[in-house]
């Protein structure tokens, strides 16, 4: 353990009564700019808002989503969700509809076959080995 006369800087120890100016952890990005936009515009969108949201578009008619994506008030993400998947309509894909449900229900696992057997020359594969060198 360092000395303390040695540590450059020190100052007072912090206790229950002496804390410093900014307590608790830095706030991310993404809180930092989530309350700047609710003070402001005064309006913020949470998570489960956002996957109600893009639900809700996935349902809509094409008409529905032309307007939407024609109307200069609607928010510029919306818009984007909207163009991706008119834009996949367009050439028969699904890639947007398929990165949504893998945000609202995880992604599909993909089981692996970890069997198979790697022959080097000069060598016995190890499942030979195995079965030569371990009494039953």
């Amino acid at each position: 353990m360092p000395n303390p006369e040695n540590i450059v800087g020190k100052g007072r120890e912090f206790s229950s009564t002496y804390q410093p100016a900014n307590r608790g952890r830095k706030k991310s990005v993404f809180a930092q700019l989530k309350e700047q936009v609710k003070a402001t515009q005064g309006v913020c969108i949470s998570r489960d808002d956002c996957y109600k949201l893009c639900a809700m578009l996935i349902e809509q008619p094409i008409d529905n989503l032309k307007e939407i994506y024609k109307d200069p008030s609607s928010p510029a993400w919306v818009v984007s969700v909207v163009g991706a998947i008119m834009t996949d309509i367009k050439l028969g894909r699904m890639v947007t509809v398929d990165s949504l449900f893998d945000r609202f229900f995880g992604k599909a696992t993909q089981p692996t076959d970890n069997k198979t057997e790697v022959a080097i020359k000069g060598s016995v594969p190890i499942s030979k080995w195995l079965e030569q060198n371990i009494e039953k």
